[in-house]
């Protein structure tokens, strides 16, 4: 699992236990499946800096992040969180279906 260079450090000091991924526009299922681990890498292609392991998987829309969910993603608050997934995906990224995916170092 790929990680932004802002937030790779809060995974791998375990700030950050949380994820979300945007639905692909198909609707399809999530690729990550609770208790498996997978590599985390600070880039495409990359070597593997770390190992989670994913505890639960869940679809929703971005919108409805609270503050402690975007605590658990690695942010001082949901308002913090809103900011940086627009500036990363563009307005329309904020209504849109993710899936919120739950994963501790393995």
């Amino acid at each position: 699992m790929i990680f932004s260079p802002e937030l790779l450090p809060k995974v791998l000091d375990g700030t950050k236990t949380v994820t979300r991924r945007r639905v692909p526009l198909d609707g399809g299922d999530s690729p990550y499946r609770p208790g498996r681990t997978y590599a985390v890498q600070p880039g495409r292609g990359q070597r593997a800096v770390a190992r989670i392991r994913i505890l639960s998987v869940r679809r929703e829309a971005f919108s409805d992040i609270t503050a402690e969910e975007a605590r658990r993603e690695g942010f001082k608050d949901a308002s913090a969180m809103r900011m940086w997934w627009t500036q990363r995906y563009g307005p329309e990224g904020y209504g849109a279906p993710v899936w919120r995916i739950e994963f501790e170092l393995a």
